[in-house]
């Protein structure tokens, strides 16, 4: 890939991605989503290490045989968001989120990658942080960018409950968190769960721990976890245990209107869609068993 992109490709490119987005997501109390730091709890740091990107590969240039280039635009200029809102004028690029379940196994929401050709045009990018952003660009070791060997299984369809995809990378990821998957019939009413992952395409994010308010679906629950349209895919998991319970997939809408910009939306009602793990857990133990 050239170096250098023009504007007009980046613009084709943000275009393209912004319609295949899906499963809109939203705010729910106080926005206290957070960029991972030094100020995150330790296990959070350790966990976000197994986080990927899910970028278009035409975004990423290889600048070295050691660095990488990811191009991108604030969130002000994708989306229109306000420039005092939260995030404006940071760096987005990728369009969904994913996480380590085996040596190179990813696992993220269907509609993220719904088909191999899908899946061969984009990066899978870990340590994407916002310590490496840097004038709309992410830099980025080029040892942390994989590409996708294959789609071990997808599923989405439009109006349905499961929304999942598991992805085999094209070489094995080593020295980074691999997710336990949990048990989600333990969730109920009374659990509370967090999610780490990449919120509208920005730098890796934690979402604190938010109340799951309902359970009675065989195939999703649902929670009020701050989330937004890069999200989808992100694992949505216990803290304590440190395990997953099910993948980010959908929710209410992340903006509204204001004139000449948009704002974050805020709700006290809803919430977001949470595909339970148990569908693809029992796929993913068989693969990594018979590696």
């Amino acid at each position: 890939m050239k170096k250098f992109m023009t504007a007009l490709t980046l613009l084709v490119i943000f275009s393209q991605q912004a319609f295949a987005k899906n499963g809109q997501k939203a705010i729910y109390g106080t926005f206290d989503n957070e960029f991972i730091s030094m100020k995150a709890p330790q296990k959070v740091r350790e966990m976000a290490t197994g986080i990927s990107y899910l970028v278009d590969k035409r975004l990423v240039s290889h600048q070295s045989a050691i660095e990488s280039v990811i191009y991108g635009q604030t969130l002000r200029e994708q989306d229109n968001l306000c420039s005092d809102e939260k995030f404006s004028e940071n760096t987005t690029a990728g369009f969904c989120t994913g996480f380590l379940v085996g040596k190179d196994i990813i696992v993220t929401a269907g509609h993220c990658v719904n088909e191999e050709s899908k899946c061969k045009n984009t990066s899978f990018v870990f340590g994407v942080n916002h310590a490496k952003e840097e004038h709309r660009q992410f830099k980025i070791r080029r040892d942390n960018v994989y590409s996708c060997k294959k789609v071990l299984t997808s599923f989405y369809k439009k109006g349905t409950s499961y929304d999942y995809a598991v992805i085999q990378l094209d070489r094995e990821v080593k020295y980074r968190h691999v997710f336990v998957l949990g048990d989600d019939n333990k969730v109920t009413e009374k659990s509370k769960v967090a999610m780490l992952g990449h919120p509208n395409g920005l730098a890796l994010t934690y979402s604190a721990p938010a109340p799951v308010t309902q359970t009675w679906d065989t195939h999703v629950f649902r929670t009020t976890l701050d989330s937004f349209s890069g999200n989808s895919g992100s694992p949505v998991f216990d803290l304590a245990t440190e395990k997953v319970m099910g993948i980010l997939t959908g929710g209410q809408d992340d903006f509204e209107e204001n004139g000449s910009c948009k704002n974050y939306a805020y709700y006290d009602y809803g919430s977001e869609r949470v595909t339970r793990i148990s569908k693809i857990k029992t796929i993913i133990e068989d693969y990594n068993r018979n590696k």
